[in-house]
This record gives C-alpha cells, sequence and structure tokens, in this order.
C-alpha cells in the first residue's frame, strides 16, 4: 500500500495518506433503536422521569440522547460526563471561587473599587443550562445526557433526587433560583455501565432499560446505516447494497460474531463501536467467505492484523489467533 508506514528503516517521501472522516457514524440519522428501547423513551418523556440506560459499552447507550435530540428537533444535547469527583452542583453550575477572589484581591491593590459582579464566575452547566432554557421569551425543551453515572461517588445520584424531581435549583453563591417550566421539562438521559450498584431512592426515579448486545439480523443494519447510507438519503432511506458488498458485510459479521462467542471466551468481548471501525478498515479486503482456511496468506496476515481493533488485551489477542490456528 503506497504512502504507508512500513516500518523497515527506509524513508517514505510520499507523506501520510489524508484521513478521510466519515461522518456517518456519529450521524443520528444512523441509529436504530429497537421498539422496545424506543418505547422505553416515549415512557420516560411522559412520566417526565429520566431515562436509566444499561448495557455493554459501545451499544449505543451515548448516541441515544443525540437521536432523541435530532429526531424530535430539540437543538444540540447538552452532555455532562461524570467523573470520579463529580458532585451533584457540577450538573447544574460550577463556581470559579478562586477567580472570583483574585480578581477583588487586584482591585483591592489597585485601590479600586472591589464590587465584582458575582454572575461573571458562575458558569451553568448541562441540567442547569436545560432548566434555564425552559423559560424566557423562546422557551426550549432540551436533552441532558448524564453519562456513565456509575463512575460517580455514591452520594451524587441521591444528591439529585430533588433536583430531577421539581427540576429546580438554588444558586447559593447569589441565592437566585430556578425552576424549569412543566410544559418543556428536560429530556434527561442517564447511562450506567454498572461498574457499581445505584441507590435504591435514585433508581425509583427512574425509568430503567437495559440494551442488549444486538443480533446478527440488527448488527447488519447497523453496518450498513452507519457505512454505506448516502449523507443525502432520509432516516427511513435503507441502503441497497449490491451482492458482492451484502455477502462482505454478512460474512464480517458472522466473524465478528464468532470473536465474540463463548467458543472463543475473550475476556472482554468487542462492542458495536469496534465492529464499525473494524469493518472500515478490513470491508474493501476481505475475502470471499466467512471460512478462515479460503484465506490467502496474506489476506489471512491482514486479518490477523485487523484484530487488533478488536481486542484490547494481550491474553485476548493470544486466543483468539489460537481459535484460528493463526499463532504462528
Amino acid at each position: 500500500m503506497e504512502n504507508s508506514y512500513k516500518g523497515q528503516g527506509g524513508r517514505n517521501g510520499n507523506g501520510v495518506p489524508a484521513y478521510r472522516e466519515n461522518k456517518q457514524l456519529i450521524d443520528p440519522q444512523g441509529y436504530r433503536a429497537s421498539a422496545r428501547l424506543a418505547e422505553a423513551v416515549n415512557v420516560a418523556i411522559a412520566l417526565g422521569q429520566p431515562l436509566l440506560l444499561t448495557g455493554e459499552p459501545g451499544t449505543g447507550k451515548t448516541a441515544l440522547a443525540e437521536s432523541i435530540a435530532w429526531e424530535l428537533d430539540l437543538g444540540k444535547v447538552l452532555k455532562f460526563h461524570v467523573k470520579s469527583t463529580s458532585e451533584a452542583q457540577d450538573l447544574l453550575y460550577t463556581h470559579d471561587a478562586l477567580g472570583y477572589f483574585q480578581k477583588v484581591q487586584v482591585l483591592k491593590a489597585r485601590g479600586e473599587a472591589t464590587e465584582v459582579n458575582i454572575n461573571d464566575y458562575i458558569t451553568y452547566q448541562a441540567l442547569g443550562i436545560a432548566i434555564r432554557d425552559t423559560k424566557g421569551n423562546n422557551p426550549k425543551r432540551r436533552v441532558v445526557l448524564i453519562d456513565e453515572i456509575d463512575k460517580a461517588p455514591r452520594d451524587l445520584p441521591n444528591d439529585l433526587l430533588l433536583e430531577l424531581d421539581r427540576m429546580a435549583f438554588k444558586v447559593k453563591e447569589t441565592d437566585d433560583e430556578f425552576e424549569a417550566n412543566p410544559e418543556y421539562r428536560p429530556i434527561v438521559i442517564i447511562t450506567s455501565n454498572t461498574e457499581k450498584n445505584l441507590p435504591s431512592a435514585f433508581l425509583r426515579r427512574c425509568v430503567y432499560f437495559h440494551i442488549d448486545f444486538p443480533g446478527k439480523e440488527t448488527l447488519v443494519d447497523i453496518v450498513t446505516s452507519r457505512l454505506f447510507r448516502d449523507g443525502n438519503a432520509t432516516a427511513d432511506e435503507k441502503p441497497v447494497l449490491d451482492a458482492d458488498t451484502e455477502k462482505k458485510v454478512n460474512d464480517a459479521v458472522d466473524l465478528f460474531l464468532k470473536v465474540r462467542s463463548k467458543e472463543v471466551d475473550l475476556r472482554k468481548k468487542p462492542a458495536t463501536a469496534e465492529l464499525i471501525n473494524w469493518l472500515r478498515v478490513v470491508l474493501d479486503r476481505f475475502p470471499n467467505g466467512s471460512d478462515h482456511t479460503q484465506y490467502s496468506t496474506e489476506e489471512a496476515h491482514f486479518i490477523k492484523s485487523s484484530f487488533a481493533v478488536l481486542v484490547k488485551q494481550n491474553s485476548d489477542s493470544i486466543k483468539l489467533l489460537q481459535h484460528f490456528g493463526w499463532n504462528d
């Protein structure tokens, strides 16, 4: 392959090939929700409760929020990525106390008036923005994503109970209070990788849905939508593949499912997002037929190398190559 890294000590003066971004991979039009998941979304919206999603990483939990916002024309998703140090207030607003204090000290040193507008040092965050946007001259209903809440300290979910129930909060530094207009109540999507249990009081206030790993038919539909849909096509227009491409996609998905199978027994199974990235790499060169005994030496070497996209542990890599007899 021209313009590629060979690692043989020579120099390739042709430069690196241009990166071609595939925007279809993140386009919400390409998202495919099951009928049960769509119903769970509608139930959560009707009840005004957060939708709590669990499932393997890469099964579309985070992307669901983008799909809802796009399909219902609710603007940009307001996202909060939870960290181990996050507090409930961080989802509503943050106060730059240090910056405020430093400004006051600078003004004092200059002998100037020390009245500083504290609002200049308050930044509203995802849930706080969504609540504030429900009122005013142009009220909006927003989608809020609280991503990976199980990473948070145990107190955070309980500390959010009142805010999630009332969709209201107070800025303690200014005594300003905000409460959502009920007609524009934010739609809250919360994801969890179930790394730890969430408090019962928090769970009672959520609509819950577990996204199962999709079967072959759904995977083929996802891959087709993500990799082959025309950018000008509508969400309902399903791409039509020629016979050769359709066979390659089906064979690649078969191989992917075999990689995930109990027969191979990987410790960390690849997810849907990894399947799509893997197919971006191999689809044009995937051989006819899913039986690895049909691969030429060059094809087998390429497939072995491409498994680096699917497996992320050395023990799994060794196990996978042994399974296919490619560990030489």
